[in-house]
C-alpha cells in the first residue's frame, strides 16, 4: 500500500505509533484469513527507519510458535520495522 499523508508529521516523519497501527491492520487482516487468532498480548518492535511521503510499503507477518513476526518494508526492500507479537492462545479473537 501507499504511505498515506496523515500518516506523516509536520517533520515528514512516520510516527511510530503510525507503524504499530500497520501492524495491528495486518495482524488483523491476518486473524481474517485464518478465522481466529490469539489477541496480542505484547509487542516488541524494533524501529529501522522511517518511511518518506509516498513510499509504497510492504509488510509480511509469519508465524514463530506462539508468537508471529513482522516486517515491514518499502518499495527497495529497506526495512523501516522489524516487530514480534507474543500472543495468548486462551484469549482468541475471530472465528
Amino acid at each position: 500500500w501507499q504511505l498515506r499523508s496523515a500518516d506523516v508529521d509536520l517533520h515528514g516523519h512516520v510516527n511510530n505509533a503510525v507503524y504499530l497501527d500497520y501492524l495491528d491492520e495486518h495482524y488483523l487482516d491476518t486473524a481474517d484469513d485464518c478465522h481466529a487468532l490469539p489477541a496480542p498480548r505484547r509487542y516488541q518492535a524494533e524501529f529501522i527507519a522511517s518511511a518518506e511521503p509516498g513510499t509504497k510499503l510492504s509488510g509480511h507477518m509469519w508465524r514463530d510458535g506462539p508468537a508471529w513476526c513482522y516486517r515491514l518494508e518499502d518499495e527497495a526492500r529497506n526495512e523501516l520495522l522489524r516487530a514480534r507479537i507474543e500472543t495468548d492462545p486462551a484469549n482468541w479473537v475471530g472465528g
